[in-house]
């Protein structure tokens, strides 16, 4: 995947003609959507029972229709890329970010060596409300190396003991996001619960940061 100055520009002016939540909605349709479909070849499983690596899978399943998708993709490679004649970042910032990324959107040209990467997506099972805050870290310090011209969402399963519940989790993941000064149209949304026999809610939440 190769990137440059031009191209970058131009799909993020393109893409936020198509409307800035247009991604966020397909990766909560999909998360969902990963969610049912897991329990139902299941069988008995838990909502909670559904693996990271699945909802993952399921959701960038989903967005191949419109992307070229890399799963586990390595840090230290996207930033080498974004450096090449993009981004102004000193190389320190390069070693500082390791890992991979869960989910990385490339735009689908029929070169796929001449994609530009449009997004980055982090998925997980929601544990505590600042479970999100190290990928959406990570995710802006790689925008920015990109020019600020490249998507960023995290989200994942949720899992809440009533409507109370899960109303303040979405409240506190909102306000730990904030502590690490996203973006003030940073968008949070959640999938409609689903409510189980004994009342606990579930379903599929997610931030655009970027």
């Amino acid at each position: 995947m190769r990137f440059s100055r031009r191209t970058l520009q131009e799909n993020w002016e393109r893409d936020m003609d198509l409307g800035k939540e247009e991604l966020l909605d397909a990766v909560l349709s999909a998360g969902n959507e990963a969610i049912a479909r897991y329990l139902e070849i299941a069988g008995d499983a838990h909502v909670w029972d559904t693996p990271e690596f699945w909802l993952q899978s399921e959701i960038a399943n989903a967005l191949a229709k419109a992307h070229f998708v890399r799963l586990e993709h390595r840090v230290s490679d996207t930033l080498h890329y974004a450096s090449d004649g993009v981004s102004d970042s000193p190389e320190r910032e390069v070693e500082r970010q390791t890992g991979r990324v869960d989910i990385a959107l490339y735009e689908k040209v029929p070169n796929p060596n001449d994609a530009s990467l449009n997004a980055i997506i982090e998925v997980k099972k929601i544990v505590d409300d600042w479970c999100l805050n190290a990928d959406a870290a990570r995710i802006l310090a790689i925008s920015k190396s990109c020019g600020d011209h490249v998507r960023g969402i995290v989200g994942g399963l949720y899992f809440a003991k009533s409507q109370d519940q899960m109303n303040a989790l979405f409240h506190e993941i909102t306000n730990r996001l904030r502590e690490i000064q996203v973006s003030p149209s940073m968008l949070i949304k959640a999938s409609p619960a689903t409510v189980d026999a004994r009342g606990f809610h579930s379903g599929f939440v997610a931030a655009q940061i970027c």
